[in-house]
């Protein structure tokens, strides 16, 4: 290991202050640039703030030449309303007194009415008792009516009762009167003359009495009881003077009363008096 030598030169000399002597101008520098920096930060700000206010301002502006517009606009608007309002208030004001005058009038007219009313108020009166009689009148009018219309609706029920009774015996006879025309023709269809005697002596106001009575004759007239078929042109001639037949038994009856041999005729059927609703 090498000795280090010391001299009284180099002791002589202090070494702490030759060090130093370097970190003094270093700190001056330091803060010298700090207050460049803090006034170009300085600077830099009031260059921003002033071009924010100089932006803001035109912005004020702006708006206030709006403002001013929208303003005069606004006051055009009203000054036109306003002229408006004044005209109606005008014309409110002539209705009101045309009004004010018409009602001083009706309040004229009102008075006088009443006087009327109050004269005419005996004759109401009058009236009133003259109703109310009357009210008393058609009460009982109107009660009598109520009985009348069950009256009304008791026959309206009897009238449809008989006219179903009517249509039951047009049923009744149409279905009678076929079942002994058919009686009838079968009867005529037979030799003997009992058949057609049996719808004389049964159904004697029926429409087919002369002719059966007629037919029964003329069967036993031509079986040469000419005596017997004179009982039933008798019959005939007294019962059935409007008859198809009353002519025909007439001549038979003289015929049989000379002896006048049988000779068939034309005389056809014809019934007696039946109703149009078998026609």
């Amino acid at each position: 290991m090498a000795k280090v030598k010391f001299n009284s030169s180099t002791v002589a000399q202090p070494v702490a202050p030759a060090a130093a002597a370097p970190p003094a101008k270093a700190s001056s520098s330091l803060l010298t640039t700090i207050a460049v920096l803090g006034w170009f930060g300085t600077v830099v700000g009031v260059g921003l703030v002033a071009y924010t206010l100089y932006h803001k301002s035109a912005r004020i502006a702006g708006v206030k030449a709006s403002l001013s517009a929208g303003v005069d606009k606004i006051q055009v608007e009203v000054d036109v309303k306003q002229k408006e309002l004044n005209d109606r208030k005008v014309f409110l004001a002539d209705d009101i007194n045309r009004h004010e005058e018409q009602r001083i009038k009706l309040g004229l007219g009102i008075q006088v009415v009443k006087k009327e009313i109050e004269g005419l108020q005996s004759d109401v009166e009058v009236l009133e008792r003259e109703v109310k009689k009357l009210q008393v009148d058609v009460d009982a009018r109107r009660e009598d009516l109520e009985i009348s219309r069950k009256g009304v609706a008791d026959l309206r029920q009897q009238v449809n009762d008989v006219i179903n009774f009517k249509e039951n015996l047009k049923i009744d006879y149409i279905d009678r009167y076929n079942a002994l025309r058919a009686r009838f023709e079968e009867a005529m269809g037979r030799i003997e003359s009992i058949y057609l005697s049996s719808i004389y002596t049964n159904y004697k106001h029926s429409p087919f009495a002369p002719a059966a009575a007629y037919f029964a004759g003329e069967k036993n007239y031509a079986m040469g009881n000419g005596e017997v078929g004179a009982k039933y042109y008798k019959y005939i001639i007294k019962r059935f003077k409007k008859s198809h037949y009353f002519e025909p038994a007439r001549e038979r009856l003289v015929d049989v009363k000379n002896a006048v041999p049988y000779e068939p005729n034309d005389v056809g059927f014809e019934p007696f008096r039946p109703l149009n609703i078998v026609r």
